[in-house]
């Protein structure tokens, strides 16, 4: 159909119409070899030993338990261009079929866009607007690799976070997986949410560059010349963590519980589509942010862009590292998010030795500040761990103009803030559960000495 529409339209034959798709499947698809995986193995295992202390996973021994029996759509969140090839290589040595990826256009360069079709990556363009010659046959090589059984992964961020924040989930390619189960449902699916973690950026400096307004510059052939220099750099401790998955059967039937029957009977899309779709974005963001590791230098990032010079005595400041590490080690944190196991002054020593730290000594003691050069780019990392503090950040700022404050009070700001705090940084709990986390939040900053709580509530 679509290739006749093309044809009408353009004044075309069919037949060139159908070159046309011809050459768009050409474009799109994968050519995926388990070679070429196992030659990258070994090629990305010496990159990682070379640039990387280590690599810390968690919950990969749950992937073969959630993967029994459904189709695995894996989707992370997206800091970096070294996401693809992460993910791919620690699934494939945690004993499981490395996933068909969706990557950009622009990265299908000769010779490397050639390298990761058979890594398993297939190719879409940006948009798909006024394309539906494109759409219908990218919708169709999607729909056979996922009723194939083929494991996939992309990004719903839509491009890599150049702040740290995750961005607001793009529904594209989430509505095409879960229409076509719909059509097709073979095996059930698992969106299996990944969090992605780093103490250093291979693209900080483009990150800052754009951030200050410069013009996003396009990958070349010439940027694989950077890996050696990538390669003499020390990027600290990577972490990966599978969070908790999400079941589509069980999200569809929160939507309609005769959802089966009403796909059966209608031919169109169901009412409740967009909704669903929607909530499963949302859920993968909330999802993701509750599996966050909270590494050193996020910690040492924390404490030091809230100071006015970026600057605290070093006694001050492993005070403060510890009561963020002891206020994220207890409720209202999600279980699955991990922690640095650092004392605080192991964090400091850390901080010198990935150079975003100096030190100027004082006859009061020594005072510790971030590089001023590193600070801007350090901001990633605060705000990659912002959401775990969002509830003793709002507590605080009660108490910036008032001494005393009602706990009745706090819940109602809290439950007036909430929409916001959900969409701008996907805090995992919902509007029934913030007053409870409300409450553990000001329990731990009571605990901690912070707050008073008075005999009549207050």
């Amino acid at each position: 159909v679509a290739i006749e529409d093309k044809a009408r339209r353009k004044g075309i034959s069919v037949e060139k119409a159908r070159k046309v798709a011809a050459k768009y499947v050409t474009e799109i698809a994968a050519d995926y070899s388990y070679n070429a995986i196992v030659m990258a193995e070994t090629l990305v295992g010496w990159f990682w030993n070379r640039i990387y202390n280590g690599i810390k996973v968690k919950n990969f021994e749950d992937l073969q338990h959630h993967a029994l029996g459904h189709e695995v759509i894996y989707v992370p969140c997206h800091r970096s261009h070294l996401d693809y090839v992460l993910i791919s290589y620690l699934i494939h040595e945690h004993g499981s079929t490395p996933p068909h990826i969706a990557a950009g256009l622009n990265l299908n360069l000769p010779v490397v866009g050639s390298l990761l079709r058979r890594c398993g990556a297939f190719f879409l363009r940006r948009s798909f607007r006024s394309q539906k010659l494109y759409a219908a046959v990218f919708y169709e090589y999607l729909s056979v690799i996922q009723t194939q059984g083929v494991s996939l992964e992309y990004f719903i961020e839509g491009t890599r976070s150049r702040t740290g924040r995750m961005l607001p989930p793009k529904g594209g390619m989430l509505a095409m997986s879960v229409r076509s189960y719909l059509n097709a449902p073979v095996r059930p699916i698992v969106f299996q949410p990944v969090y992605i973690g780093y103490e250093q950026l291979v693209e900080g400096d483009s990150y800052t560059t754009e951030l200050s307004g410069k013009t996003k510059r396009g990958e070349r052939l010439s940027d694989l010349g950077k890996i050696f220099g990538i390669a003499r750099h020390n990027y600290g401790e990577a972490h990966v963590s599978l969070c908790e998955p999400i079941y589509l059967d069980d999200l569809l039937e929160q939507q309609d519980p005769d959802w089966q029957e009403t796909i059966r009977k209608e031919a169109k899309r169901p009412v409740w589509f967009n909704a669903a779709i929607e909530t499963l974005g949302q859920k993968i963001m909330t999802n993701i942010n509750a599996g966050a590791d909270v590494n050193p230098v996020n910690l040492l990032v924390l404490a030091l862009l809230g100071t006015p010079r970026h600057a605290m005595g070093e006694k001050q400041l492993a005070h403060q590292i510890d009561l963020y590490q002891t206020l994220l080690s207890h409720r209202p944190t999600p279980e699955r998010v991990s922690i640095t196991d650092k004392n605080p002054q192991e964090v400091i020593s850390y901080g010198f030795e990935m150079k975003i730290l100096q030190r100027q000594p004082h006859s009061l003691g020594d005072i510790i500040s971030l590089k001023p050069e590193r600070a801007v780019r350090l901001t990633f990392f605060r705000n990659n761990v912002a959401h775990l503090v969002a509830l003793p950040s709002l507590v605080a700022c009660c108490f910036l103009e008032h001494r005393n404050f009602l706990v009745s009070h706090l819940h109602k700001f809290a439950i007036i803030i909430h929409p916001f705090l959900e969409a701008e940084l996907f805090i995992p709990w919902n509007l029934r559960e913030i007053k409870g986390a409300l409450d553990e939040s000001i329990e731990q900053l009571v605990q901690q000495g912070l707050l008073i709580r008075k005999k009549d509530g207050e």
